[in-house]
């Protein structure tokens, strides 16, 4: 069974990628615009952001809606105090186009929580064109550095990134990206701005460049990736000048899979910092995913920091949480509901951060996580 899909909301919202004066008809006979019925409740609800799609049309073959909201509630229970708070993690909403068969515009804002404003700034405002084997994007985007954060929010297994990822990972920010294959290796070369005080940046001061190459060995997929810092004056970035992070990830398309990152990065300052993250996820059913993941992070002169969330929120934390080294434990547990686009997810970390300077900032405690997760 097929149903028909009219492109009138399409030609009031093209305004906003750009893609098309608003006064043109884009089909001109609507039974040509069909998709298939979908099958069950969840793909009917999450075919409903698809406002347009017809690839037979050259000019634009599919306008949409995105957007995610992630709802979370943790519990801290330390020996540094206790904390608690519901929060609205995420809340995105935007648009993306597909035109001319190879290129895509997107455009995607955050939502304050409080909404007061209602806009909280643009998250994403990119054009991405696909040439041969490669892609080519100008815009505001995410850099692709380290296991973890390359990883959306909307698939990651556990509710926050590891200490030292949250550590080392740049903003979103203004840049030029290429992303290509040659024969069995892939690899990435992005410039972005350093500058975060306005939404778009500004690349008349300093710059920071992400480059990245790997490959599929069979038993595993390799990425190494390197972030360069042009200056510690950069505001998108950590006060590292060099940065590396050397990702594998075990298992296929099987039940188990394992990721695992190493990282090192040279401060500005001399301080140096690394990492081991092991991330092993088991699918028990097609619903139900048990999650692990051990973290060990070390930065010279207590230069690492405590998670923000939530652990530097505990009353009794001294020195801003900082620390020389960083042990943690999570383990937790996620229903799909909807596959990635609906589920539930509850974990549990225990985490001990160790302040051998001395002056305080040591922290051990556990943190329950509980919450919801959607995007479309």
């Amino acid at each position: 069974m097929k149903k028909t899909i009219l492109p009138l909301s399409v030609l009031a919202s093209l305004a906003f990628v750009g893609a098309a004066d608003a006064g043109t008809p884009i089909v001109s006979d609507p039974k040509a615009v069909i998709v298939e019925e979908p099958t069950d409740w969840c793909e009917s609800i999450w075919s409903l952001p698809t406002l347009y799609k017809n690839d037979q049309n050259a000019f634009i073959q599919e306008f949409k809606l995105i957007g995610r909201y992630q709802l979370q509630y943790a519990n801290v229970d330390s020996k540094q105090g206790g904390y608690s708070d519901w929060e609205n993690r995420r809340w995105r909403i935007g648009a993306q186009a597909k035109i001319l068969e190879n290129i895509k515009l997107l455009g995607q804002i955050d939502i304050d929580d409080s909404f007061n404003p209602t806009y909280g700034g643009i998250d994403e405002a990119y054009i991405q064109i696909a040439l041969g084997s490669g892609k080519f994007s100008i815009g505001k985007m995410k850099p692709t550095f380290t296991y973890e954060y390359t990883t959306s929010s909307k698939y990651i297994s556990t509710f926050e990134r590891s200490q030292l990822v949250n550590q080392l990972i740049p903003d979103k920010s203004s840049g030029i990206s290429w992303v290509g294959k040659a024969g069995e290796l892939n690899y990435s070369a992005a410039l972005y701005s350093g500058d975060g005080d306005d939404e778009f940046g500004r690349f008349d001061e300093n710059v920071f460049s992400v480059v990245t190459v790997g490959t599929d060995f069979g038993f595993a997929d390799w990425t190494l990736g390197y972030l360069y810092n042009g200056s510690e004056k950069n505001n998108n970035t950590s006060p590292y000048s060099h940065s590396f992070s050397n990702a594998l990830v075990f298992g296929g398309e099987g039940p188990f899979k394992v990721g695992t990152d190493m990282l090192y990065a040279h401060g500005f300052d001399g301080n140096n910092a690394y990492g081991l993250i092991i991330l092993p996820t088991y699918d028990l059913t097609e619903k139900i995913q048990l999650v692990g993941r051990y973290q060990y992070s070390y930065g010279e002169n207590d230069t690492l920091r405590a998670q923000s969330r939530y652990e530097r929120q505990v009353p009794d934390i001294t020195d801003g949480g900082h620390g020389s080294s960083y042990n943690a434990f999570y383990g937790g547990i996620n229903y799909f509901i909807c596959e990635d686009k609906l589920k539930l997810m509850a974990g549990l970390e225990y985490s001990d951060m160790d302040d051998k300077a001395g002056n305080g900032g040591d922290f051990e405690g556990w943190t329950l996580f509980t919450g919801v997760r959607m995007y479309f």
